[in-house]
């Protein structure tokens, strides 16, 4: 005959299970904590920024890959290390970590000796187990390798003006133009680019930056008779201010300026005058202790600074007792024993 259980033992039984699932989700992330290792060489490649014979290697994470398969087990990065992602479909957290590894000596790091073109090795230095933990709850691991480089763009696909920037200053009709290069590659970032017209800017003129003939021999003697697709280019001036705005911005700042100049000559002059009249109390406290003690004598004395006073030989720099009893003499008649 089939036993009944009762509601007590079904309980009971619930309660086993609950405390078993619970026991395992617990140890399973225990486990997890303890060996979760990032293996970076899966997710990695290496990329080349610039052209061949100018590129510099650099390490590009596959933030997509470790999007899907670590981006719900990471933890939020700080503050400090917190980075917005800019690429559909990853997270913060996942996009912060790829930065935070891309910095030596948190990761690995690739180098190649000079300058790179196609066909030159290149090499990647992993790192052991580093921990992450404290800031994505993971550790990453990565192994060293040696690669040769490929996939590096000619010069003849370059656009010898990309990056570069027209700067000016000063108001509509008075403007001054420079050019920046900070943003362009080599080999064209050393180029001395030349302006048709770089003074009394205004609104709506066209400036023409062009290549001068002398660079354009050095970049055909360094890269096999190369030589740009165009060597000349023309910018547009717009966004310059009204002259009248731009005077009275420009007087503001100079009087600004002005103020926190004399602010700090100020404050500069009343420490230096603190620092003299400490100096001063200083000098005056060791004229005083050296000139006292000598009082009443014969009208002689010394500086402080000396090590000797003339009225008693035997006194040295530092004998204070010596100094402060001198004058007095020591003797009792009905004193008997040694004194």
């Amino acid at each position: 005959m089939r036993k009944r259980v009762s509601s007590k033992q079904k309980k009971i039984l619930v309660w086993l299970i609950v405390s078993v699932a619970i026991a395992a989700c617990v140890a399973g992330f225990i486990c997890f904590k303890q060996t979760h290792t990032i293996d970076l060489n899966q997710y990695l490649t290496i990329g080349y920024e610039g052209y061949n014979g100018y590129a510099e290697p650099v390490v590009i994470l596959d933030a997509k890959a470790l999007e899907r398969d670590y981006g719900g087990r990471m933890q939020d990065a700080p503050e400090s290390l917190w980075k917005e992602s800019d690429t559909k479909g990853v997270s913060d957290r996942v996009a912060s970590f790829c930065e935070r590894y891309k910095d030596v000596p948190y990761g690995g790091y690739v180098y190649a000796d000079g300058d790179v073109k196609n066909g030159n090795i290149v090499h990647y230095r992993g790192t052991d187990r580093t921990s992450y933990d404290e800031y994505f709850g993971c550790w990453v691991k990565s192994e060293s390798f040696d690669i040769a480089a490929k996939g590096i763009k000619g010069l003849d696909d370059a656009d010898p003006f990309e990056g570069l920037k027209i700067q000016t200053t000063g108001g509509n009709s008075e403007a001054v133009a420079e050019v920046n290069t900070n943003l362009m590659k080599s080999p064209f970032c050393y180029i001395d680019f030349q302006l048709s017209k770089s003074t009394y800017l205004s609104n709506g003129d066209t400036i023409r930056v062009t290549i001068p003939e002398s660079d354009l021999e050095w970049l055909a003697s360094e890269n096999d008779g190369y030589k740009p697709k165009k060597t000349s280019q023309k910018f547009k001036v717009t966004g310059l201010p009204p002259l009248t705005s731009f005077n009275a911005e420009s007087t503001r700042r100079a009087e600004q300026e002005q103020w926190q100049r004399a602010q700090e000559a100020q404050k500069a002059a009343t420490e230096k005058a603190a620092e003299e009249e400490k100096a001063a109390s200083q000098d005056s406290h060791f004229s005083n202790s050296g000139t006292g003690g000598n009082a009443g004598r014969s009208g002689n004395s010394y500086d402080a600074d000396d090590d000797v006073d003339p009225d008693n030989p035997d006194y040295e720099e530092g004998d204070e007792d010596f100094d402060e009893y001198d004058d007095i003499e020591y003797y009792d008649d009905d004193w008997e024993g040694d004194y």
